[in-house]
This record gives structure tokens, C-alpha cells and sequence, in this order.
């Protein structure tokens, strides 16, 4: 028998554009968003004769998804599986970006001119890999969580995924020229960044 591979983002991509409405067809951008998957943790594609074509590719090496899942580690519940825990307790906490890890966050995260998301390295959040350095970032952020209490140190996190994904789509939106665009992966499982990009991001 063939055995055929096929890129893990790609899979998403399929799923979201060929369940998408008809008047997709042809017509829309497709965003990715995990926290893994075959060396990248987020993939854009447009549309070429009714098929996803890779357009964008950020590494496993700045994955807010996986940063997301350390933050689920260090309260206390299982990574890859309990995410919606900590945006569940983000509700009650103070959700605002005037808390030190936010600025650390906001700071350490950046987008090129190819659209490619990256972290940059600095004396505030000294690691080169989220994906390589888990236990390490897991360590500094246990600090963070002891000194800020849980409900605190949840809603950064959920707050900076909003912010950050929700200015992502708006500039792809800009760059690409669409109205219409199919989202997959574990990051769009997060229902609270899905309410802001139906409320904020002014997509049909």
C-alpha cells in the first residue's frame, strides 16, 4: 500500500476550508494556530484552485500556544489537555496590562515584516525556545505565580493571547485583503480569543 504524509498544519487547514461555507470557496485566508506540529506552531495559507497553499510558517521555537500550556502546567493541572482550566480561572482575575509578566509577554514576542511570529530573547525572559526550554520557563514563571496569586497569573496569560491574536488576524485581514477566514488547531479552541475576533475583528 502508498503510504501518503501529510504536514500537520495542512490537516487543519483542510478541515477548517472544506467545512467552511460554500461562499469560502476560492475566497479566504486559513490560519493554524497549536501548539505543535511538525516544527511549527502556526501556518497561513491562502487559496489556489480550491486548495490551502502555505503562505506563512512560524516555529515551534516561539510558541505562545505552549508558553499557554507551561502557564497550565505551573497551576497545577496537565498541560495539553487542561488549558481551559486556567482560561476558565482567568475570568477571575484582574485581566489588565499594567502587570509586570504582561509587559515581560508583550515584550518578548514580536511579529516581522514577513508576518512571521517570533520570540526575541531579552534580560527579562532570557530563553530562545519555548518549545527546547520548558522546564526552565516553567521555573521562572512558578514566581511569578506564587507572587501574584492564581486568578492573577491565569488572566495574563489569557489576556496576552487575546491581544496578541487578535492584532495577528487584524493585520492579516489588512495584508491579504479578505473578509472571509477559516481558523483551526488547539490555540482556536480558546472560546474567549474566538468571542473577540467575532466581536473585534470586523471579518464576514
Amino acid at each position: 500500500k502508498n503510504i501518503f504524509f501529510y504536514d500537520h498544519h495542512f490537516c487543519h487547514a483542510c478541515s477548517a476550508y472544506y467545512m467552511a461555507p460554500s461562499s469560502f470557496k476560492n475566497d479566504c485566508l486559513v490560519v493554524t494556530i497549536d501548539g505543535q506540529g511538525d516544527n511549527s506552531f502556526c501556518k497561513v495559507y491562502t487559496i489556489e484552485d480550491n486548495k490551502p497553499v502555505q503562505q506563512i510558517e512560524s516555529s515551534n521555537s516561539s510558541s505562545i500556544p505552549n508558553l499557554y500550556s507551561i502557564f497550565t502546567q505551573v497551576l497545577g493541572f496537565k498541560a495539553s489537555a487542561d488549558e481551559g482550566k486556567l482560561e476558565a480561572l482567568a475570568c477571575y482575575g484582574d485581566m489588565h496590562k499594567n502587570h509586570d509578566l504582561y509587559k515581560i509577554l508583550n515584550a518578548s514576542f514580536y511579529v516581522n515584516g514577513d508576518m512571521e511570529i517570533l520570540l526575541k530573547t531579552n534580560n527579562k525572559f532570557p530563553f530562545y525556545s519555548i518549545t527546547k526550554q520548558w522546564s526552565e520557563i516553567r521555573d521562572f514563571l512558578i514566581t511569578y505565580k506564587n507572587k501574584m496569586g492564581e486568578k492573577d497569573f491565569s488572566a495574563v496569560m489569557q489576556l496576552f493571547f487575546e491581544e496578541f491574536f487578535l492584532e495577528y488576524i487584524v493585520s492579516l485581514k489588512s495584508k491579504y485583503k479578505v473578509n472571509k477566514m477559516a481558523f483551526a488547531g488547539g490555540g482556536f479552541a480558546n472560546v474567549k480569543l474566538n468571542l473577540r475576533l467575532v466581536e473585534e475583528a470586523n471579518l464576514d
